[in-house]
């Protein structure tokens, strides 16, 4: 294990199924993208609806790193299975989630 992975183990405990991008049973990402109808949103969704990154000095909700830049959106089920929103992922683990790349620095 990497400090980047210790990280991501104690900022995600009790979470599971941790997944980037837009998910269609979430209700703020209707609120966002299908002005708060989730069956909307599931059908853009299964179009190819996509939500783009965007830039900010805020920490990272999954890593914690405090360097500036893009954040996306994420989602986890906690231990109720319950959708947990989450806006703050930094890129590096974007990729973490994406293919396993961990950052090198």
């Amino acid at each position: 294990m990497s400090t980047f992975t210790d990280s991501i183990e104690h900022n995600m405990k009790g979470l599971t199924a941790i997944s980037t991008g837009i998910c269609p049973g979430c209700q703020e990402c209707a609120d966002t993208h299908a002005d708060g109808d989730v069956e909307k949103l599931q059908r853009l969704w299964e179009t190819g609806l996509a939500d783009e990154a965007s830039f900010s000095h805020s920490a990272c909700e999954c890593c914690g790193s405090h360097l500036g830049g893009d954040r996306a959106v994420a989602h986890a089920l906690d231990s109720k299975n319950e959708i947990i929103h989450m806006d703050g992922f930094c890129m590096d683990c974007v990729f973490y989630f994406a293919n396993g790349d961990e950052p090198e620095n």
